[in-house]
């Protein structure tokens, strides 16, 4: 699904933004299944932004750690971000 109607008009909605944890873990745990097309759309980043994160966390070596993780622990950080934006709201 396209962010918007003109490929060429089109801007990443996160450009620029910081990372958080809860995407750093969603790119490395769909990556693989979903590709980079479909999560850089999910993520509202540049596929470029996207990669970059990616090679990041490699060199980190937190990557797999990621990857890895239970989907328990994956839901629990997705609801604590949520949280997080009611508050800020």
């Amino acid at each position: 699904m396209p962010l918007c109607e003109a490929e060429e008009d089109c801007r990443a909605i996160n450009h620029g933004m910081p990372w958080t944890l809860e995407e750093k873990v969603y790119l490395a745990k769909f990556h693989g299944p979903d590709g980079l097309e479909m999560v850089s759309a999910s993520l509202g980043r540049d596929k470029h932004a996207v990669n970059a994160c990616m090679q990041r966390l490699k060199r980190q070596g937190i990557w797999d750690k990621y990857k890895n993780m239970p989907y328990e622990e994956y839901e629990q950080i997705v609801l604590k971000g949520e949280r997080g934006k009611e508050h800020a709201m």
